[in-house]
């Protein structure tokens, strides 16, 4: 009985029991993995806070979710603006379902919004947050702001940052064994580029990271 509009993320709650679902016009959704539920239950709504708002592209949840409730958005507010992609941590209230306290929201970081904004957030083996960023622009013509090699900006690549104890004054640090953190004028949080739009990825069971 369940529909969805526009469903592009699906994961399994760390706690067991419900399967969440992000909706690119907005809405985080969840419902349990037994019975014949008629109707998924909101979670959180961006577009209900965030103005402007333009995609809803990713989540996932915090390596000690049980404990913490912490969980991870990845969205787009506006493209051609330089803070358009936003990934921002928001908290889980107690309740009979699970929902996100939009007030509790933290952004962690934020990049150049555009046609190709990547946006999907991974946790490692090593409790790192890896993230994906798009070029900045759109499908037409390819890779405009010619960034995919370049490492001197957030775009097109996966990004690797430690977002334990994150706060308002310090919402991420990079790790120390990042590959570019010694060398000049690259961005430090960098951990893989040469991309265009690497859209999704997951970690395979050795480890590895596969990107599409």
């Amino acid at each position: 009985g369940l529909t969805f509009r526009q469903p592009l993320d699906v994961q399994y709650e760390p706690r067991g029991k419900r399967w969440w679902v992000a909706q690119e016009t907005g809405q985080l959704l969840s419902f349990p993995d037994q019975g014949d539920p008629k109707a998924a239950d909101p979670v959180l709504d961006l577009r209900e806070f965030s103005k402007p708002f333009n995609q809803l592209l990713g989540f996932t949840f915090d390596p000690d979710f049980a404990r913490n409730g912490f969980v991870y958005l990845a969205y787009v507010r506006e493209n051609a603006r330089p803070d358009g992609s936003r990934i921002s941590r928001f908290t889980l209230k107690s309740g009979p379902t699970p929902t996100l306290d939009p007030a509790s929201e933290l952004v962690i970081l934020s990049w150049l919004g555009g046609g190709h904004n990547g946006c999907c957030l991974r946790f490692g083996r090593d409790r790192m947050l890896y993230l994906s960023t798009g070029d900045g622009s759109s499908p037409e013509p390819a890779d405009a702001l010619n960034t995919g090699q370049s490492l001197d900006d957030l775009l097109s690549a996966i990004l690797r940052i430690d977002v334990r104890n994150a706060s308002t004054a310090e919402p991420y640090r990079v790790p120390k064994d990042n590959p570019f953190v010694q060398r000049a004028g690259a961005r430090p949080e960098i951990w893989a580029y040469g991309f265009r739009n690497p859209w999704r990825m997951n970690f395979a069971r050795d480890g590895s990271l596969w990107v599409g």
